[in-house]
Order: structure tokens, then C-alpha cells, then sequence
């Protein structure tokens, strides 16, 4: 749905420059501190939270930035009563690179196309005992483990408003492809069991992130 919504907005608002005054000025370079924090969580069982933080250099209508990117995801799993018995966490780690070209700045907000790739993509995945009675008919069922690595690559448009001279925000819509290998090992009668298994796959991307320019955008 954020998908759909964030398409509608940038459609009307680029629908709408012909109506706008010239093109505004901004400084023919800049540099960029970007980042965000989020938590949210759904009901008392599931929860998550994902940061990033990194640098963009602006030169007239080309940009390059980099961040790094962390995201936690906890399920809590519950007995018959309702109580906590154990929880399963999976954390994905990478590398975020991404070049965008910009294509119209109107007043305080900027249109542009992008290119990006994220790399040195790590993801794991294990369990955490949480009541100390809980005793799973698997022995081992807390040492089963997960351990990834994954790629991305896609491009997009996005805008960029400037509320305030050294303070935006960035929103942009990308169609992305991921490549991600993923080993896992659990146990199953009486031995060890390794599977690897490749997932290559497309998918939307909707991103957001809030920046402070080292020099006045207007």
C-alpha cells in the first residue's frame, strides 16, 4: 500500500511543474550526513527495529552515497496460556551504495533517478530460550542455526524535500534484484543436517531516510 501511495505522490507532484516557477538554484556541491532509527512491532509477539547511517557528496546534479544498514526482527512463541517460551531472531547487515542523477528541482524538492546496490549482505538467523522450564522434543532445537549472504541491485526515482534550509528528507521507489545464498544446519534423527540453498528473486523497494546538508540547500 506505501508502495502504491508513494507512486501517486511523486506522479501528481511531477504532473504539477509545469505550473511551478524556473528551476531553483542549489549549491553545485555539497556533502550530506543521512540516516534513520526505526522500531515498530505488531501486537506483544512481534517486534523489530532497523537503522542506518551514512554520507552522500553532491556535485551540481550528481550524487553518491553510502550507508551502513542493520535490521532485527524478533517473534516471540507462546504456549498454550499464553506465555513466552522462546524466541526466533533473524539480524540482516550490508552495505548500501547508490548514485542518483537529478532531474528537476522545484522550490524545495528535488526529482530524481537512481541506480543502487547492496553489498556485503550478511543475514543470520537462531533462537533464544526465554522460560527456563521449556523443553522442545528436539534436544538440539536451540543450537539449529542460519547464515546468509546476499546482493542487491536495482533503480528507481525518488524525491527529495528541503523543509529547512539544512534538513530534508529523501523518499524513493525501487525495483531491485536480490541474489542470496542461505545455509542452515539442524538436527534431525540422532545427526546434523547442512542445507544450502540460492534464492534469486525481484521485488519492490520503497526507502526512506532524513539528512543534514553541510551547506544551506536554499
Amino acid at each position: 500500500m506505501r508502495n502504491i501511495l508513494f507512486i501517486c505522490l511523486l506522479i501528481c507532484s511531477i504532473s504539477g511543474l509545469a505550473q511551478t516557477p524556473p528551476e531553483a538554484e542549489i549549491p553545485n556541491w555539497n556533502i550530506h550526513l543521512r540516516g534513520k532509527y526505526l522500531i515498530g512491532g505488531f501486537l506483544e509477539d512481534l517486534y523489530w527495529r532497523g537503522y542506518n547511517y551514512g554520507v552522500s557528496f553532491q556535485w551540481k546534479r550528481h550524487l553518491i552515497g553510502i550507508d551502513g544498514a542493520v535490521f532485527r526482527q524478533t517473534n516471540e512463541r507462546d504456549n498454550d496460556f499464553d506465555e513466552a517460551q522462546y524466541r526466533e531472531i533473524s539480524r540482516r547487515a550490508s552495505i548500501y551504495l547508490d548514485y542518483s542523477f537529478r532531474l528537476l528541482c522545484r522550490d524545495y524538492t528535488e526529482y530524481y533517478v537512481q541506480v543502487y546496490s547492496r553489498i556485503h549482505g550478511n543475514s543470520w538467523f537462531w533462537r533464544e530460550r526465554i522460560a527456563d522450564d521449556y523443553s522442545p522434543m528436539n534436544p538440539n532445537y536451540f543450537e539449529e542455526r542460519a547464515r546468509g549472504h546476499f546482493t542487491d541491485i536495482g533503480g528507481g526515482l525518488g524525491v527529495r524535500f528541503h523543509p529547512k534550509p539544512r534538513f530534508g528528507i529523501d523518499v524513493n521507489l525501487n525495483m531491485a534484484y536480490r541474489s542470496w545464498i542461505n545455509e542452515s544446519i539442524r538436527f534431525d534423527e540422532d545427526m546434523w543436517i547442512t542445507n544450502k540453498v540460492k534464492v534469486e528473486n525481484w521485488f519492490p523497494m520503497f526507502r526512506t531516510t532524513v539528512y543534514f546538508s553541510l551547506r544551506p540547500n536554499f
